[in-house]
């Protein structure tokens, strides 16, 4: 477990704010990083994440990130992108091989998200 997340979810007797223009520009970004990133992330833009101070860690925050607006998309992709190196490494130190690589670029489909520009992201 290397990232725990958070997400805005209405739930019975919950109550969040914002307007509809916001929240269908959210899910139209979720939607996208959940394509992109080939996995199913309801909230991508909620602030609450806690990560694990790991080798991991360090090289996902190794290289400046793309962007300043997505970037917890972009850390998710550098996860993902790392654990996908570090299954197909036939190597015996998978440990060392993690803690010295360095970082995986986010995948081409990454751009996508980057193009939108932050109005996606932006409150109505």
């Amino acid at each position: 477990l290397q990232m725990v997340q958070g997400a805005r979810v209405a739930l019975l007797g919950r109550k969040i704010r914002r307007s509809p223009k916001r929240h269908y520009a959210g899910r139209v970004f979720a939607t996208l990083a959940s394509l992109v990133l080939d996995m199913p992330v309801y909230d991508t833009q909620c602030g609450a994440k806690i990560f694990r101070t790991t080798p991991a860690l360090r090289t996902v925050l190794t290289a400046p990130f793309l962007t300043r607006w997505v970037f917890d998309v972009e850390m998710i992709a550098r996860f993902s992108a790392l654990h996908r190196t570090s299954t197909t490494t036939s190597s015996t130190s998978t440990a060392d091989a993690k803690s010295d690589a360095a970082p995986p670029s986010p995948s081409a489909s990454f751009e996508v998200l980057t193009a939108a520009g932050p109005a996606a992201a932006t409150p109505a």
